[in-house]
């Protein structure tokens, strides 16, 4: 039916249908835009107030009486020096740290399958929980950990080694706490 309309016209009624598709999908785009920038002010407020809520119930990072404004820039520097002398020191009760000890015995563990370990600081022990293929890599395993000069002690019950085959096993290891003398002479 619109083939039968003057080409003037025509043009006209497709100007006017482009026209009103174009207002009406800006006006949809900005209804669009207003909603997500509405939709910003109750998360702008609520981080705002969290904010404000987490610096009121933080304490600040330095005392207030000691700002660091207020403070002698020589001062905090003796502090700061002061604190990392006292984490530098060197642990000298000699008691191996759970990584250390665990570590020691991974540098020994040759064909054994290491399970769990139990570190108890106030005994300086570790329990080991494993499987060994065989007799031989069982004692091999233990006898490289008493021949540790960390180790005090191994306890490893005579009955894991009566077994044939494949064997679970648990060791008890007791690591020295004397703090160990280094040769300070090459």
């Amino acid at each position: 039916m619109i083939n039968l309309l003057p080409d003037n016209t025509r043009k006209d009624i497709y100007r006017s249908y482009t026209l009103r598709l174009l207002a009406l999908g800006l006006a949809f785009a900005g209804a669009i835009l207003f909603l997500g920038a509405l939709g910003l002010v109750p998360a702008t407020i609520g981080l705002r107030s969290e904010i404000a809520y987490e610096e009121a119930i933080l304490p600040p990072s330095l005392p207030s009486d000691t700002g660091i404004v207020a403070r002698d820039p020589v001062t905090v520097a003796q502090e700061v020096s002061r604190r990392i002398r006292i984490l530098s020191q060197p642990d000298t009760t000699g008691a191996l740290l759970p990584h250390e000890a665990i570590a020691l015995v991974l540098s020994h563990k040759g064909k054994v399958a290491l399970e769990s370990f139990t570190y108890a600081p106030e005994r300086a022990a570790l329990v080991i929980r494993g499987t060994a293929p065989n007799r031989t890599d069982l004692l091999l395993f233990s006898h490289a950990l008493e021949g540790d000069m960390r180790v005090a002690s191994i306890d490893l019950p005579v009955e894991t080694l009566l077994a044939e085959g494949e064997r679970p096993f648990t060791i008890s290891i007791v690591f020295k706490t004397a703090p160990l003398k280094e040769d300070k002479n090459p």
